[in-house]
Protein backbone atom coordinates (compact mmCIF):
# COMPACT_ATOMS: atom_id res chain seq x y z
CA UNK A 1 0.00 0.00 0.00
CA UNK A 2 2.98 1.87 0.17
CA UNK A 3 2.56 5.41 1.23
CA UNK A 4 -1.60 5.46 1.19
CA UNK A 5 -2.74 7.64 4.93
CA UNK A 6 -4.50 5.86 7.77
CA UNK A 7 -8.58 5.72 7.10
CA UNK A 8 -9.50 8.60 10.25
CA UNK A 9 -10.94 5.90 13.21
CA UNK A 10 -14.34 8.48 12.86
CA UNK A 11 -13.96 7.98 9.15
CA UNK A 12 -14.30 3.41 9.52
CA UNK A 13 -17.08 3.79 12.61
CA UNK A 14 -19.48 6.22 10.29
CA UNK A 15 -18.89 4.02 7.31
CA UNK A 16 -19.41 0.59 9.49
CA UNK A 17 -22.60 2.14 11.26
CA UNK A 18 -23.83 3.21 7.85
CA UNK A 19 -23.64 -0.04 6.54
CA UNK A 20 -25.12 -2.11 9.32
CA UNK A 21 -21.84 -3.29 10.44
CA UNK A 22 -21.20 -5.37 7.24
CA UNK A 23 -20.63 -5.65 3.54
CA UNK A 24 -22.64 -3.19 1.62
CA UNK A 25 -23.05 -5.94 -0.97
CA UNK A 26 -24.06 -9.35 0.81
CA UNK A 27 -23.70 -8.58 4.66
CA UNK A 28 -20.66 -10.30 5.96
CA UNK A 29 -19.59 -8.89 8.70
CA UNK A 30 -15.83 -9.16 7.73
CA UNK A 31 -14.76 -6.23 5.98
CA UNK A 32 -12.59 -4.11 4.27
CA UNK A 33 -12.51 -0.59 3.13
CA UNK A 34 -13.11 0.17 -0.62
CA UNK A 35 -12.65 3.63 -1.94
CA UNK A 36 -15.39 3.69 -4.41
CA UNK A 37 -13.40 7.38 -6.16
CA UNK A 38 -10.24 5.68 -6.51
CA UNK A 39 -7.72 6.74 -3.68
CA UNK A 40 -4.81 8.02 -6.50
CA UNK A 41 -7.36 9.72 -8.02
CA UNK A 42 -8.53 11.81 -5.21
CA UNK A 43 -4.69 12.52 -3.97
CA UNK A 44 -3.99 13.36 -7.53
CA UNK A 45 -6.76 16.00 -7.63
CA UNK A 46 -5.85 17.35 -4.26
CA UNK A 47 -8.83 15.82 -2.99
CA UNK A 48 -8.86 14.05 0.56
CA UNK A 49 -8.97 10.33 -0.36
CA UNK A 50 -11.22 9.46 2.60
CA UNK A 51 -14.45 11.19 2.22
CA UNK A 52 -17.21 9.09 3.69
CA UNK A 53 -19.26 9.76 0.99
CA UNK A 54 -16.83 8.08 -1.89
CA UNK A 55 -16.01 5.33 0.39
CA UNK A 56 -17.91 2.07 1.91
CA UNK A 57 -17.27 -1.26 3.46
CA UNK A 58 -17.15 -4.54 1.24
CA UNK A 59 -16.10 -8.24 2.27
CA UNK A 60 -13.04 -9.32 0.69
CA UNK A 61 -14.78 -11.37 -1.95
CA UNK A 62 -17.40 -8.76 -2.91
CA UNK A 63 -14.07 -5.81 -2.49
CA UNK A 64 -12.90 -8.43 -4.91
CA UNK A 65 -15.00 -8.25 -7.53
CA UNK A 66 -15.38 -4.37 -7.56
CA UNK A 67 -11.66 -4.57 -7.86
CA UNK A 68 -11.78 -6.65 -10.90
CA UNK A 69 -14.30 -4.40 -12.69
CA UNK A 70 -17.38 -6.43 -12.08
CA UNK A 71 -19.32 -4.38 -10.58
CA UNK A 72 -19.66 -0.87 -11.94
CA UNK A 73 -19.40 2.30 -9.67
CA UNK A 74 -23.18 3.03 -10.31
CA UNK A 75 -24.33 -0.29 -8.21
CA UNK A 76 -20.84 0.29 -5.83
CA UNK A 77 -23.36 3.52 -4.97
CA UNK A 78 -26.35 1.78 -5.30
CA UNK A 79 -25.40 -0.99 -2.59
CA UNK A 80 -23.70 2.44 -0.42
CA UNK A 81 -26.84 3.68 -0.79
CA UNK A 82 -29.36 1.05 0.60
CA UNK A 83 -26.55 -1.74 2.77
CA UNK A 84 -27.70 -5.13 2.61
CA UNK A 85 -27.93 -5.19 6.44
CA UNK A 86 -29.82 -2.35 6.75
CA UNK A 87 -32.23 -3.24 4.75
CA UNK A 88 -33.01 -6.51 6.39
CA UNK A 89 -32.53 -4.75 9.17
CA UNK A 90 -29.88 -7.17 11.27
CA UNK A 91 -26.40 -7.65 10.69
CA UNK A 92 -26.26 -11.82 9.08
CA UNK A 93 -23.45 -13.95 7.73
CA UNK A 94 -20.83 -16.07 9.15
CA UNK A 95 -20.65 -14.48 12.76
CA UNK A 96 -24.36 -14.93 13.09
CA UNK A 97 -25.06 -17.97 16.14
CA UNK A 98 -28.36 -18.92 18.14
CA UNK A 99 -26.41 -19.30 20.87
CA UNK A 100 -23.14 -18.11 22.93
CA UNK A 101 -20.10 -20.31 20.71
CA UNK A 102 -17.95 -22.96 22.26
CA UNK A 103 -14.64 -22.68 20.37
CA UNK A 104 -12.13 -25.69 20.67
CA UNK A 105 -8.67 -25.14 20.37
CA UNK A 106 -6.89 -28.37 20.64
CA UNK A 107 -7.87 -30.09 23.78
CA UNK A 108 -9.21 -27.01 25.33
CA UNK A 109 -12.61 -25.57 25.14
CA UNK A 110 -13.12 -21.85 25.48
CA UNK A 111 -16.28 -19.97 26.34
CA UNK A 112 -17.62 -17.30 24.21
CA UNK A 113 -15.21 -14.20 24.62
CA UNK A 114 -11.40 -15.56 24.45
CA UNK A 115 -8.11 -14.66 22.75
CA UNK A 116 -4.92 -16.64 21.75
CA UNK A 117 -1.54 -15.39 21.48
CA UNK A 118 2.01 -17.13 20.68
CA UNK A 119 5.05 -15.07 22.10
CA UNK A 120 2.92 -11.60 22.69
CA UNK A 121 1.54 -12.01 19.22
CA UNK A 122 -1.99 -11.87 19.40
CA UNK A 123 -2.63 -15.10 16.82
CA UNK A 124 -6.51 -15.39 17.07
CA UNK A 125 -9.27 -13.82 19.61
CA UNK A 126 -13.23 -13.27 19.44
CA UNK A 127 -14.52 -10.37 21.71
CA UNK A 128 -17.53 -7.97 22.01
CA UNK A 129 -17.30 -4.48 20.73
CA UNK A 130 -18.70 -1.66 23.22
CA UNK A 131 -22.67 -2.48 22.25
CA UNK A 132 -21.68 -6.40 22.91
CA UNK A 133 -21.27 -7.23 18.91
CA UNK A 134 -18.74 -10.36 18.26
CA UNK A 135 -15.95 -9.20 16.66
CA UNK A 136 -13.12 -11.41 15.16
CA UNK A 137 -9.13 -11.10 15.37
CA UNK A 138 -6.93 -13.53 13.35
CA UNK A 139 -3.50 -12.97 12.44
CA UNK A 140 -2.33 -16.35 9.78
CA UNK A 141 1.82 -16.65 8.72
CA UNK A 142 3.16 -18.38 6.00
CA UNK A 143 5.63 -20.91 6.50
CA UNK A 144 8.41 -18.34 6.44
CA UNK A 145 6.69 -16.47 9.43
CA UNK A 146 5.62 -13.37 7.18
CA UNK A 147 1.85 -12.05 7.87
CA UNK A 148 -0.16 -13.80 5.51
CA UNK A 149 -3.37 -11.92 6.43
CA UNK A 150 -4.31 -10.46 9.41
CA UNK A 151 -7.70 -9.23 10.67
CA UNK A 152 -8.54 -7.31 13.52
CA UNK A 153 -11.86 -6.49 15.01
CA UNK A 154 -13.64 -8.16 12.22
CA UNK A 155 -11.39 -5.60 9.40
Amino acid sequence: MGDRQDIPDAVCEALRREAGFGCCVCGNPIIQYHHIRAYATAVAAGLDPHEPEHMMIVCPTCHALITNGSVSEADQRRAKRSPKNIRRRRVDGPFRFPNPPTFVLGTCKVGRWFAFALDDTLLLAVTADADGRMELSARMFDGAGRPEFVILRNE
